[in-house]
């Protein structure tokens, strides 16, 4: 990979986990990385392998390119055409903790053990 890639890299996994609200504990536990090397690759100062690439698409539920940036975004009709749904948007309940998570069963916003997930009721977490 060049010094851009990786940095393009670096900038699309941050801006990928911040969109979702995920705390880089919660990604890395996903992922199956350390805490230690998710930080490194979000500063640009590790190359990841491909095996790590496709466990960090993975965990983001989108495809490799979408992680290195070399797709263009998606129009509505690509999007319908894909067959994708798109997630629930919604507040979270007022009764959870402040610390909101991904739920590891929908990817919704949460709180530890406290509440159900309130879209698909599950209620473990990663901490």
């Amino acid at each position: 990979m060049e010094k851009e890639q990786v940095e393009r890299l670096a900038k699309n996994i941050r801006r990928l986990r911040n969109s979702k609200g995920w705390p880089r504990q919660f990604l890395a536990a996903k992922a199956g990385i350390t805490l230690k090397y998710l930080a490194a690759l979000e500063k640009g100062l590790m190359v990841p392998s491909k095996e790590i690439l496709e466990r960090l698409a993975n965990a983001f539920g989108e495809d490799l390119a979408k992680l290195l940036g070399e797709t263009k975004p998606q129009t509505d009709v690509e999007f319908a055409a894909s067959g994708k749904k798109r997630g629930k948007a919604g507040p979270v309940s007022q009764s959870l903790t402040s610390s909101p998570l991904g739920c590891p069963g929908c990817g919704g916003q949460w709180a530890t053990y406290v509440k159900p997930c309130p879209n698909c009721g599950r209620r473990d977490s990663i901490d």
